[in-house]
């Protein structure tokens, strides 16, 4: 995913690929560290707006010829799996810059198991969940669910498509605030039985402010509002999708860190969920940062976790995850 107006350069930090910015300065745990200091760690809803709302403004769909997002259209999972979708090709993934220069470094990041730094804790919690990406929504009168009226920079941002007709593609359109607008068309989920379920993630560098998202099929219109806006507090979210495999890549995205800082970022697994590494993000003058972590074709299959001592004193459990399933 390009982000528009923000230069990062991206390095491979012991298998995993660090996104940084040019201005970054290196700081630790908590508030960060900065150059010559020594790390010092810290101890540190889903709301359904109304379905069409009355002073929804009608948009008038305009395809933009080079989208700075390439969002994924998918299927919500239903009783009978669909094969999963393709891959995006490199310059369309989040948070990939083809023009962005990369080193790669030696390690290999899932394999590690670290020292506990001081102020860390050993083991904690996931907090893995279930069901389907849309919740186990149901509902027989046309309306789009899956966000709350506020999203903050990094979030998974789904929109789900219920009460919808499954045997007919349904027509989306997304206005942007500055007013760009993303037409896209989704075609009928592969189950009957599941909803239309569309994967629009709002990481650093999105457009700020209010989206209006219309969905049309055939004479039924549905609309919905939310606003996306920088995050109030440190926050982390992976992305991560369904029937990943030990050599995927995995990024993960920060935001509402104290700015121009470097964060290390704690890594859990294992059956135990037990500490395994640090891996250091480098937060840009918004707060906000991006990692990839490059998995090997040998790392074990399972649940890791990604947290922060500012967050998991918030949450008491670990909810940025990705998992590895054999191929």
């Amino acid at each position: 995913m390009i982000f528009p107006g923000t230069r990062r350069d991206r390095t491979v930090y012991g298998g995993a690929l660090v996104v940084v910015t040019a201005a970054a300065l290196s700081l630790g745990f908590g508030l960060g560290r900065s150059e010559g200091e020594a790390r010092v760690p810290e101890a540190a809803a889903v709301a359904s707006p109304s379905a069409v709302p009355e002073s929804a403004p009608e948009p008038t769909p305009v395809v933009t010829a080079e989208p700075t997002v390439a969002p994924e259209a998918t299927r919500a999972p239903g009783r009978r799996p669909a094969p999963p979708a393709p891959p995006l090709p490199p310059a369309a993934r989040p948070g990939a810059r083809p023009d962005d220069p990369a080193a790669e470094q030696r390690g290999d990041v899932l394999k590690r198991q670290d020292p506990l730094p001081p102020g860390v804790r050993e083991q904690l919690e996931f907090f893995v969940g279930g069901g389907s990406e849309c919740g186990g929504q149901f509902g027989d009168v046309p309306e789009i669910a899956g966000v709350t009226a506020v999203q903050e920079i990094p979030s998974r941002t789904r929109l789900c498509f219920l009460g919808f007709n499954q045997e007919q593609p349904l027509a989306l359109t997304i206005v942007e605030p500055g007013g760009r607008t993303l037409v896209h068309d989704l075609t009928p989920p592969a189950d009957v039985e599941a909803d239309f379920l569309y994967r629009f993630p709002r990481t650093p560098g999105e457009r700020l402010g209010d989206y209006h998202v219309r969905a049309v099929q055939g004479e039924v219109a549905v609309t919905l509002d939310f606003t996306v806006r920088r995050a109030t507090a440190p926050r982390i979210w992976v992305d991560h999708r369904p029937g990943m495999i030990p050599g995927d890549d995995v990024h993960v995205f920060v935001g509402g860190f104290p700015p121009n800082r470097t964060v290390d970022l704690l890594l859990y697994g294992g059956e135990e969920r037990r500490y395994r590494t640090s891996i250091p993000v480098s937060v840009d003058g918004n707060g906000e940062g991006h990692v990839v972590l490059d998995t090997k074709l040998d790392d074990a299959v399972g649940c890791y976790g990604v947290t922060h001592p500012l967050v998991y004193a918030v949450e008491d459990e670990v909810r940025s995850l990705f998992c590895l399933r054999n191929p």
